[in-house]
């Protein structure tokens, strides 16, 4: 028996009124979510030129190399990191390289950065999960997920996973002066649960769709540093577009901040996107 489907006119002249364009990631898609990369700790490889390994290249590496050519540093193992130009010689040639990776950071994307352009597929969606020392939202919304920083297996982020699909990225990204110490934190606690709740193939899923970002919000070269400022979170649909995060604290009383929560807006996300691509020889269409 086929389906009835109602169209009430009001929303069906504002989706029409939203014409698709090519976008450049593919066909049909909202072109309102531009490029970006950003590094992922999840990502293991490292970045040529990050000799000191503090997730930014700038003179110290530069220090560092010639400390190298001079033998008065040695990176054992971890001197493959200085070759930029992978001849197996550490020499003035890779302080070329690297001075031109500082000058011109946008001319290269680090080995260890997730690339939106690169990994778009009009099929996922992607949340981005922000702590903001200055936003009440933002500290309730992670303490809540993990009180006093100890999270129980029965936690809110583990909640998170087990409610969402398995088509979204999760992106963490902190404000605070401590940037890089929250995220590898939090991406410790992730691990932990789930090796303690997940099989094998849930575990390998999640760590390719689980992204911690060191970089603090607001040094991000590109559009992300400005649409973090202020919010607790925000998500791109699979239609391209950028979408703002709901209320995430309990109906019930309006208490607590919930990140678990975000999961209901890829519920959504795919509510949408499924209604303007089901197949309509299913519906009858009642005017």
């Amino acid at each position: 028996m086929k389906k009835l489907y109602i169209i009430y006119s009001l929303i069906l002249s504002i989706i029409i009124s939203q014409e698709f364009n090519e976008g450049p990631y593919g066909n049909q898609y909202f072109d309102i979510a531009g490029p970006f990369y950003v590094i992922d700790l999840n990502n293991e490889n490292a970045v040529l030129g990050d000799v000191n390994q503090d997730f930014s290249l700038n003179i110290n590496d530069i220090i560092m190399m010639i400390g190298v050519i001079l033998d008065s540093i040695d990176l054992n193992e971890n001197e493959y990191i200085a070759d930029l130009n992978e001849d197996n010689v550490i020499d003035i040639l890779d302080i070329t390289l690297l001075l031109e990776r500082i000058l011109y950071p946008d001319s290269f994307i680090p080995e260890n950065c997730w690339d939106f352009e690169t990994e778009w597929n009009g099929n996922d969606n992607y949340v981005f999960i922000h702590y903001d020392p200055s936003n009440n939202n933002a500290i309730n919304m992670w303490d809540d997920a993990c009180p006093g920083n100890i999270c129980p297996s029965g936690s809110d982020r583990l909640t998170l996973l087990e409610k969402s699909g398995m088509n979204v990225h999760y992106f963490f990204i902190s404000k605070s002066e401590n940037s890089q110490q929250d995220i590898e934190l939090i991406q410790q606690d992730f691990n932990r649960l789930l090796e303690d709740n997940m099989s094998p193939e849930l575990q390998e899923h999640w760590k390719k769709h689980l992204h911690f970002v060191p970089t603090q919000s607001t040094e991000l070269s590109n559009w992300l540093s400005d649409r973090l400022n202020g919010a607790y979170a925000f998500s791109i649909d699979r239609f391209q577009r950028i979408k703002q995060a709901g209320y995430l604290g309990n109906p019930a009383g309006f208490t607590g901040f919930y990140m678990n929560f975000l999961a209901h807006e890829i519920t959504y996300h795919d509510y949408e996107w499924n209604v303007l691509n089901e197949d309509p020889s299913t519906y009858d269409e009642i005017t």
